[in-house]
């Protein structure tokens, strides 16, 4: 198996794991535990993995994923600040895609509120939003310079 498309795998493992693991508590709950840190630090490691295996692999529709994931993250995010913020009612279709944030919870155990943990997922998935435009960019660069 490719390493990319082992990373691909495992970030869907890690979405599903880190929402399915964090629910009960993101929902019911006022405050995380260890077992949603543990579950947010094995996610963000995933992620790790995810762009090392980018950076070594260089593969163009990875790296999109890659961008898209992070950038509907950070859409999903910002959209969780302004609601909490009052300023804006989530949009029932948006729900769903809920589930990008929810393996963030173990942030929480460090936070206090909700609101500065949709702040800590926003500027997390602008970093890497921001990372994964930077790979592509060269990545298409070193591609033009090729041909």
């Amino acid at each position: 198996m490719k390493m990319t498309t082992l990373a691909v795998k495992l970030s869907v493992v890690a979405i599903i794991g880190g929402v399915f693991l964090n629910f009960d508590e993101c929902i019911w709950s006022d405050h995380a535990n260890i077992k949603n840190v543990i579950v947010t630090i094995s996610y963000m490691s995933v992620w790790g993995f995810f762009l090392f295996s980018l950076v070594k692999r260089k593969n163009k529709k990875t790296m999109i994923y890659f961008l898209a994931v992070w950038l509907l993250t950070l859409f999903i995010s910002v959209t969780a600040v302004l609601a909490q913020a009052h300023l804006l009612e989530l949009p029932w279709f948006l729900i769903p895609f809920s589930a990008l944030i929810i393996p963030f919870y173990g942030t929480r155990y460090f936070i206090d509120s909700f609101m500065s943990l949709f702040i800590a997922i926003v500027a997390i998935s602008f970093g890497m939003s921001v990372v994964g435009i930077i790979l592509l960019r060269r990545f298409n660069s070193v591609a033009k310079k090729l041909e």
